[in-house]
């Protein structure tokens, strides 16, 4: 759906010569444009939750100037943001010349809107000082807490502010779960709850998500339901391959082992995994592996109790470039010769990395994955 058939979103950013031709799916444009003290957003992956409400507050914000700020719970640094993909956002919709991008914030020229990113972990008294603004988006609100809402509700009262909030359902115990989904007394006033999955996605079928839903849905039907259709995770411990075996499985000479890398994020622990992909007989053999909510410093030791030696090639997800950097260093300072640490052309898909099998599941991915770059 184009946001041009919907008439609240007709009205075009300044600076902006031809018409916005901005395509939406149907239940994104209906939600966000119509005006609600909340707008709830929650489903599956591949719903572009997150792609299409950045496009949404792109366009509001070279509309007329406002306070726009994207918070989650966990943020150690900015990189942990959503600013990256309102940066691309930008870009793809042409508004690149209205907007003044910089370390923290991004600015449009015209409006003088002004989008910030904040995170609610460490210093639950900063969001007092979101008073003023007009706009909260809280992206990956499943893991936002009870305290953090408490404080957060009633220090956005501009008039005309709201909310908007996309989430995986995880728990119905979630505290946000609970506030728009599980309350006796229904949602709130002025909300708009939405269920969106892949299907209200316009370019879900132009990625390589498909086949992964489809992979799913064969091979694990219960976690696909939570996964793709934003089901409750009711068996958080389910396998991720559920054929398997325990046991010892001989290795051929000439099958070298693999190694996998998927950081942690907020709670979600970091894994590494050593596996054998042997071919022969069909068999992916997970030989060991390695998992912890650890800190930076500490990643090298949590590598180095899996793999045989610095000179292993260690695959790891892009997602976190700065931690990779740390990583080469760090290697370089203890070894004769740096461990070799390659990262995907693209972004590896762990947009699901909070649990342990999804972890391992997003390590033995990068593990086997072709199309690495050498850092």
């Amino acid at each position: 759906m184009s946001v041009l058939d919907y008439p609240q979103a007709q009205a075009q950013p300044q600076g902006r010569k031809s018409q916005l031709d901005l395509h939406l799916g149907a239940k994104f444009v209906q939600n966000l444009w119509t005006p609600a003290r909340h707008h709830a957003l929650y489903g599956g992956r591949g719903s572009a939750k997150s792609w299409s409400v950045a496009s949404f507050l792109t366009v509001v914000g070279g509309q007329e100037m406002k306070k726009i700020v994207c918070a989650r719970q966990f943020q150690n640094s900015i990189r942990d943001s959503s600013k990256a993909l309102i940066e691309k956002r930008i870009l793809s919709l042409g508004f690149g010349g209205h907007y003044k991008v910089t370390d923290q914030y991004i600015t449009h020229v015209e409006t003088k809107s002004e989008f910030s990113f904040v995170g609610l972990e460490r210093n639950i008294d900063s969001i007092r000082s979101l008073e003023g603004a007009d706009i909260v988006w809280v992206e990956e609100a499943r893991t936002i807490r009870a305290k953090s809402m408490e404080v957060l509700l009633p220090t956005v009262r501009s008039p005309g502010s709201f909310f908007i909030w996309t989430w995986n359902p995880e728990k119905p115990s979630d505290p946000v779960d609970y506030y728009f989904r599980n309350t006796k007394e229904g949602p709130p006033p002025r909300s708009l709850v939405t269920f969106v999955e892949c299907a209200d996605n316009p370019y879900f079928y132009q990625t390589e998500l498909p086949e992964e839903r489809e992979t799913l849905r064969k091979g694990n039907y219960e976690r696909y339901k939570h996964v793709w259709e934003g089901g409750y995770d009711t068996a958080a411990d389910s396998k991720v391959f559920p054929n398997c075996t325990t046991g010892i499985v001989p290795v051929p000479l000439d099958c070298p082992p693999r190694y996998g890398l998927d950081f942690g994020f907020g709670t979600d622990p970091s894994f590494i995994v050593k596996l054998y992909l042997i071919e022969a007989i069909k068999t992916i053999y997970i030989a060991a592996e390695g998992t912890g909510r650890v800190p930076m410093d500490q990643l090298p030791t949590l590598i180095r109790s899996v793999v045989d030696s610095d000179y292993d090639l260690v695959k790891a997800d892009s997602s976190q470039p700065g931690t990779l950097n740390f990583l080469m260093r760090a290697v370089s300072q203890t070894s004769s010769e740096p461990r070799r640490v390659q990262v995907p052309l693209s972004p590896a898909s762990t947009s699901c990395r909070d649990t342990r099998s999804s972890s391992i599941r997003n390590a033995s991915k990068c593990a086997m994955r072709r199309g690495f770059t050498r850092l």
